[in-house]
C-alpha cells in the first residue's frame, strides 16, 4: 500500500490482489509438488513412508515463490482495466471478498502448521496422509484461486456491461431529444408556410 502510487481505495485493491495472489499461488504450487516429490520418492526410490527434507521443503517453497512472481507479473498486465475509471467504493467492495479469501486460506495453512491434517485413521500409512492433506490444500488452493479469478474478471465485466448500457441509454435520450426537436421543428415550418400562404393571399 506504501509502494503504490495511487489513491487509497487503489492501494487497497492492490495490496488484497497481491496477497491473494501470492498466498494462493504459492500454495498450490508447493502442494502440487510435495504431492509430486512424495508420489515421486515412494514409488521410484520405493522409500514406503517419504518425508520431504528440509532441502526438499526449502525448494518446493522457492518454487512457489517463483510461480507466485510469474502469476503476480501475468497479473500485472491483465488488470490494468480494472484499475482505471471506476469509482472509489468499486475498489474497496472488490478488495473485500479477496482478502477474505486470503484469510480463510491462511486459517487453513495455520490449522496444518498446527498438526491438523487429513488421516486415514491410521490405517493407510503416513505417506497417504500425507498425499491426502497435500491434495486436499491443492483443491482449497485451486477452488480459491478460481473464485478469486471469477470475482475480480467478473465484477471487471459487469461494471463494463452497465457501463455500456448507460451510453446506449444515453444514446436513446439524445435520439429521443432530436426527434423531439425535429417534430418541433416540422410544426414550426408547416406555421410558417399556412402564414405565408395566408400573406400570399
Amino acid at each position: 500500500m506504501v509502494l503504490f502510487g495511487s489513491e487509497k481505495e487503489k492501494r487497497i485493491l492492490a495490496a488484497s490482489i497481491l496477497l491473494a495472489a501470492i498466498k494462493l499461488v504459492s500454495a498450490f504450487v508447493v502442494s502440487l509438488l510435495s504431492c509430486l516429490v512424495l508420489f515421486f520418492l515412494h514409488t521410484v526410490k520405493k522409500i514406503p513412508e517419504p518425508l520431504l527434507g528440509d532441502w526438499g521443503g526449502g525448494l518446493v517453497s522457492g518454487a512457489g515463490c517463483c510461480f507466485a512472481i510469474s502469476a503476480i507479473y501475468w497479473l500485472s498486465k491483465h488488470l490494468e482495466p480494472v484499475f482505471c475509471g471506476r469509482r472509489g467504493k468499486w475498489y474497496v467492495i472488490l478488495a473485500v471478498p479477496l482478502l477474505v479469501n486470503a484469510a480463510v486460506y491462511e486459517a487453513a495453512s495455520l490449522g496444518a502448521s498446527n498438526g491438523i491434517m487429513v488421516r486415514s485413521a491410521g490405517s493407510m500409512g503416513l505417506y497417504y496422509d500425507q498425499i491426502f492433506s497435500h491434495s486436499e490444500f491443492l483443491v482449497l488452493a485451486l477452488l480459491s484461486m478460481a473464485a478469486a479469478g471469477f470475482y475480480v474478471f467478473g465484477m471487471n465485466r459487469i461494471y463494463l456491461e452497465q457501463e455500456k448500457n448507460g451510453r446506449y441509454h444515453s444514446q436513446i435520450a439524445v435520439y429521443k431529444m432530436l426527434a423531439e426537436q425535429y417534430r418541433q421543428s416540422e410544426r414550426l415550418r408547416h406555421d410558417m408556410k399556412n402564414h405565408i400562404i395566408v400573406l400570399y393571399s
